[in-house]
Order: C-alpha cells, then sequence, then structure tokens
C-alpha cells in the first residue's frame, strides 16, 4: 500500500515511472531516498493524515492502479487490486484512524530500505479499535526489524500486542513430524 499511497513521489512528481526503470534507481539507498524527496513526502504524509483514509486510497488505485511497477504489482497468483477493493480492507480502511495510516506509511516511505519489513503480522479492529499483532512462538526471537516496528509503534501510541502461541497435542491428531499444533497461550501488551 505504501507504493500506492506515495506514487507521486516515488517516480518524478507526475506518477509515471522513467522508461528505464519501474522503480527510483535511489529506492533502496536507506535514509537518502526520503532526504531526497522529505518535501513532497511529508506533504503527502500530512494529506494523509487528513484524509478519509478508504476513498484516498480507492483514488490512489483508480488513477495509477494500471501502471506497473515492482512495488504495486499484480502477479499471477495475487492481485492488489482484489485485496484493496475486498470487504476486509475496506472496513480495515474505514477502521483506521488516518493519523495512524499517515504515520505508518511516512514511516516506511522515509526509508524503505530499512523499514519495509518487521511491520506487524496482523491487523484486527473492532468497534473503532484497531490493533496490530505480531504472532511468534513461545521461545521465538522477535527479529530487529520487528522491534524496531513495535518500539516505534509503542512509541507512537499505536496499538501493538506480540501473541505468543505454543504447541499442543491435539487428541486424535498426530501433528507431522518436527511441528505441532497450536494454541494461543500468551499476549504481551506493547501499548
Amino acid at each position: 500500500m505504501f507504493g500506492l499511497v506515495f506514487w507521486e513521489e516515488i517516480f518524478d512528481g507526475t506518477g509515471t515511472p522513467n522508461a528505464m526503470n519501474d522503480i527510483p534507481h535511489d529506492l533502496f539507498s536507506g535514509q537518502s531516498f526520503y532526504e531526497v524527496r522529505k518535501a513532497r513526502i511529508d506533504q503527502k504524509a500530512a494529506l494523509v493524515a487528513q484524509s478519509n483514509v478508504a476513498p484516498f486510497v480507492s483514488a490512489q488505485l483508480r488513477r495509477y492502479g494500471d501502471t506497473w511497477t515492482r512495488i504495486v504489482f499484480d502477479g499471477r497468483d495475487f492481485s492488489y487490486r482484489d485485496v484493496l477493493n475486498s470487504a476486509q480492507v475496506s472496513q480495515f480502511l474505514s477502521t483506521i484512524q488516518p493519523p495512524v495510516f499517515a504515520k505508518i506509511v511516512h514511516r516506511i516511505a522515509s526509508n524503505p530500505t530499512e523499514n519495509r519489513a518487521g511491520l506487524p503480522d496482523y491487523v484486527a479492529w473492532k468497534d473503532g479499535t484497531v490493533v496490530f499483532v505480531e504472532v511468534k512462538g513461545i521461545r521465538e526471537k522477535i527479529r530487529d526489524t520487528q522491534e524496531a516496528w513495535l518500539h516505534w509503534m509503542v512509541a507512537e501510541g499505536i496499538p501493538v500486542k506480540v501473541l505468543r502461541v505454543r504447541g499442543v497435542a491435539e487428541p486424535g491428531i498426530a501433528a507431522p513430524s518436527g511441528t505441532s499444533n497450536i494454541d494461543a497461550s500468551e499476549e504481551e501488551d506493547r501499548g
């Protein structure tokens, strides 16, 4: 969704990719990618923070959805258009607060190299409340990129939890060798 939200800033301000390259040559250059585009990215994030997220994303999809790029791509077995047009994503986009959504996409745009990985596994929402959830086994280590997202979300006041699961034997069902059935067992409240 990052690519779709910041489409103009990713390319040359027009939404048209360079004919020789479908993404900027410096997209994964770390912090310098943002420094070159800081004013435009900050301006777009401010606009997103003041927008109704669902119609904003729909408008971006209508405007730029037919332009191919590696970061906004429909593959053989996957269609981002189908996902973005699904009832679940529509409900999520209608529920998440625009400033929260803007902060998340801005963080990715500020350093796509570092921040494109580690976002929590799931997002859950109910009655207007959104929470991000990272799922780990009891002894599974949280990767550095995940830890960075978790700390950032807590600092930004974005609700986030780590859900620890453990394997349990299911009566009458043998788990394949080296695996186990799953039972939710612990929850870490990070925010």
